[in-house]
């Protein structure tokens, strides 16, 4: 304890001049300002190893945002982001006083009762940027300052980092902890999924041009590229060769926002693209058709097609699962199992149902089933199996934000029949409510996403395999592609062209799925981010009071029959205002991101120039 109050500064002093606070994604401002944050992060992320007993995770990045920027956040023990209620202490930390700086750490032991004694250990990524190295020594710094272990990752891809946290703190049940163990996990499972013939009249193809957005991602597809061979065709394009600069003109934010081919790809038509982010924990598809036009294939689309896979997977498995008003459907073999929350309704082929004394009895060739004591028999292939009723029914599920276009929802509830929850913008509030669904599929809009699989399920789907079942088999393989830990450009990459394969489809015939409400992103600078509050999911504004009334008569009087949507919400990283417009046309969707980008620098405190 007297050393921690007697922690000394060196060189990564700080003046007062800037306050920080942990957002959703960390810490994310100018990298020049950066450098006492990463020092005291370091620190923070000795603190909370002592009080997990596990490795902490530390990943210096900025993501989609420019080349002069720079960022930090802290991994928890199961690669999840840092829990919510260390977020005031990472901010109290980092905009504490040198001198008051021992304190403030004093304090935080006390309040979650830190035994000091146990040993830390923190694993360290960073990205491609500049910045990145002083960066990554002042964090270094930080955690030797407190005693904490340094485990080097190096220059790496954020989901590489949140693997090896995982891998570190479960003895390596999922994945040989190093980097070399994430590459060869992925690039294992996709040959294994792509040695599948493709359908006889497949539209697929295996060429794609890569764009990297001249940050990390294209160093790790470059390890991967040789061992994917003719099974996956990449060109290597805005990998930060030559004079290309990190998100400019090019990758996943680029393409989804500005809805425009990347800079730096041949825009030949036929061609289709993959762009991933700085970091690659986010991606996006796009395509030129035979005319030259571009196409958008946003996380949405992605969502979906995942979700659509593994509906059929699991059907083709013996039980395709979907919330039915608070019960799941099963389909079982030409048989189906409900829970509608009273009681379970069985239909298995032939089979006649039977309600005796308030009893529901299953009678099949002579041979009556029934509930006993909370045991459901059921058949899937000629055996007989038990399940504890509301223990082994797989409930898959999709998560978006308010970004998700409108026609996606509707086609994933009204065609997939797969149920739909919408979750407040930023992984972790995804990822937590993905948690409640056995197999839990989330992404954003921006391609930010993956897939979460519950124990059950993966016990499950194991066990189906071990018996033989082809579908069940494929399914563990999917497993494996998928980097449950967090949103992955290239295990996302990986999972879609196995889908896309599979179905034999090409780009057109993925996106001829549903049509997206056309829409518009806009940004609206304002003097402080924290006077707009949200509910709702983010989907409707509670502060400013007039802000929300003012956007909805906006969209009565002027938008009505268009199939209009909008809503504003604050940056996580940075003070301005998110606007979210769709509608039916391009131009009634500019329109309106246009006239609430009005109403939002009128009401709360936009600056520079109006919209």
């Amino acid at each position: 304890m007297e050393a921690i109050a007697s922690i000394k500064c060196g060189k990564y002093t700080n003046d007062g001049k800037k306050q920080f606070s942990y957002g959703t994604a960390g810490f994310r401002t100018k990298a020049d300002d950066l450098e006492t944050v990463l020092f005291r992060m370091g620190l923070l992320a000795v603190l909370r190893s002592k009080a997990t007993k596990a490795h902490i995770g530390l990943m210096i990045t900025a993501s989609h945002n420019p080349a002069c920027d720079n960022g930090v956040k802290l991994v928890d023990p199961h690669a999840e982001m840092m829990v919510q209620s260390w977020e005031s202490h990472a901010t109290a930390v980092a905009n504490a006083s040198d001198e008051n700086l021992g304190t403030v750490l004093q304090q935080l032991i006390t309040e979650e009762s830190i035994c000091v004694q146990e040993a830390a250990k923190v694993v360290i990524g960073r990205d491609t940027r500049p910045s990145s190295d002083a960066l990554h020594a002042a964090a270094v710094a930080g955690v030797q300052a407190l005693g904490g272990t340094v485990v080097e990752c190096g220059v790496v891809t954020t989901p590489v980092l949140h693997y090896r946290v995982l891998c570190a703190n479960d003895g390596g049940s999922y994945g040989v902890a190093s980097n070399e163990g994430y590459t060869d996990k992925l690039t294992k499972a996709f040959l294994r999924l792509q040695s599948a013939a493709a359908p006889k009249d497949s539209r697929y193809s295996p060429d794609l041009l890569f764009d990297g957005a001249n940050g990390v991602g294209g160093l790790q597809m470059a390890l991967m590229l040789p061992r994917l061979g003719e099974v996956l065709k990449l060109s290597l394009l805005n990998c930060g060769e030559g004079e290309g600069v990190l998100n400019y003109q090019c990758g996943a934010d680029y393409v989804k926002t500005s809805q425009s081919w990347p800079r730096g790809v041949p825009s030949e038509p036929g061609s289709r693209c993959v762009s991933v982010d700085g970091d690659a924990d986010r991606v996006i598809y796009s395509y030129l058709d035979d005319g030259g036009h571009f196409h958008l294939v946003d996380g949405d689309k992605i969502a979906t097609l995942i979700a659509g896979y593994l509906q059929h997977l699991l059907s083709a498995a013996g039980g395709s699962l979907v919330d039915v008003g608070g019960g799941s459907l099963v389909d079982v073999g030409g048989g189906s199992l409900v829970d509608v929350g009273d009681g379970l309704l069985v239909d298995v082929g032939g089979g006649s149902l039977v309600d005796v004394a308030g009893c529901w009895w299953l009678v099949i060739d002579g041979c009556w089933w029934w509930v006993i004591g909370g045991w459901w028999w059921w058949v899937i292939g000629g055996w007989w199996w038990w399940v504890i009723v509301g223990c082994l029914s797989l409930r898959l599920g999709l998560v978006q934000t308010a970004y998700a276009n409108g026609a996606s929802t509707r086609y994933i509830n009204g065609t997939l029949g797969v149920p739909v929850s919408c979750a407040k913008t930023g992984v972790k509030y995804l990822h937590h409510e993905a948690l409640t669904y056995d197999i839990g599929v989330y992404f954003e809009a921006n391609g930010h996403g993956t897939v979460v699989f519950s124990d059950a399920a993966k016990s499950a789907i194991t066990t189906a395999a071990e018996n033989d079942n082809a579908a069940a088999t494929r399914l563990c393989a999917v497993v494996d592609v998928i980097n449950e830990t967090v949103g992955d450009a290239i295990s996302d990459m990986l999972l879609v062209e196995v889908v896309l394969k599979e179905r034999g489809w090409s780009m057109a015939d993925w996106d001829s799925q549903y049509a997206d409400l056309p829409n518009r992103l806009v940004k609206v600078t304002v003097a402080d981010r924290s006077v707009v509050t949200t509910t709702d999911a983010e989907r409707r504004c509670v502060t400013p009071t007039a802000l929300q009334p003012a956007l909805d008569n906006l969209i009565a009087e002027k938008f009505a029959g268009l199939q209009a949507r909008s809503f504003v919400r604050p940056s996580g990283t940075e003070d301005v205002m998110r606007v979210y417009a769709e509608a039916v046309t391009r131009a009634a969707a500019d329109h309106l991101a246009l006239e609430v980008s009005r109403l939002v620098y009128d009401l709360a405190g936009g600056v520079g120039d109006r919209p």
